[in-house]
């Protein structure tokens, strides 16, 4: 059990009397990449529903790092470094890149009244440089393509998922773990971009 980041065991669902998920089970340990098959209703968004608070089970146990835990929304599950990529993306298309990611948390300047939009695209220059996606911050989402746009919103995922970290005790702990092996998470990033780019 202590291998595990997150454990889903015996997770279970039904929709007007229909049970979508019987017994449902699923494990990741740190560093790994899983991909979730099944034709369709098979019950695929319906567990990661469960698991981000957006549904919830009839049975089942959720763990993170061996607590159980159960998400009463999308929000409390990001709080805990959990975040999910819907497959109908949400981008603001005519705002740019940098403000796509900042997006409800903008950065500030002295007065607290004008957004930074200069700082804005700094950060979100260096973060997007850190998974390897040479994209310029002030790019309007509306000029890319779909593929584009995926991974911009998983760099706006992360990004809030390293936001976390500083506060989260959670968020901390998965961190560090997927971190002790630098080689593992450059291998997980490559892997999710070269996925999402397909």
């Amino acid at each position: 059990m202590d291998d595990f980041v997150l454990t889903m065991d015996n997770i279970t669902k039904s929709f007007s009397g229909n049970e979508v998920l019987h017994a449902a089970a699923f494990n990741l340990k740190a560093g790994e990449v899983h991909a979730l098959m099944g034709e369709n209703g098979s019950g695929k968004s319906t567990l990661m529903k469960i698991l981000m608070g957006i549904y919830h089970g009839e049975k089942g146990i959720i763990r993170l790092f061996g607590e159980e835990l159960v998400f009463s929304s999308p929000a409390q599950a990001l709080e805990h470094g959990i975040a999910m990529i819907h497959q109908e993306l949400s981008p603001v298309l005519d705002m740019e890149i940098s403000e796509n990611i900042f997006i409800g948390r903008e950065i500030r300047d002295w007065s607290g009244l004008l957004v930074n939009i200069r700082e804005m695209r700094r950060r979100a220059a260096e973060h997007l440089a850190q998974f390897g996606l040479d994209m310029d911050p002030m790019t309007k989402m509306r000029s890319l393509s779909v593929g584009q746009r995926q991974l911009i919103e998983w760099a706006l995922k992360t990004h809030r998922l390293w936001r976390w970290s500083c506060t989260d005790g959670y968020a901390i702990r998965k961190a560090r773990r997927l971190n002790d092996e630098d080689s593992k998470g450059q291998l997980h990033a490559e892997t999710q971009r070269k996925q999402i780019s397909a």
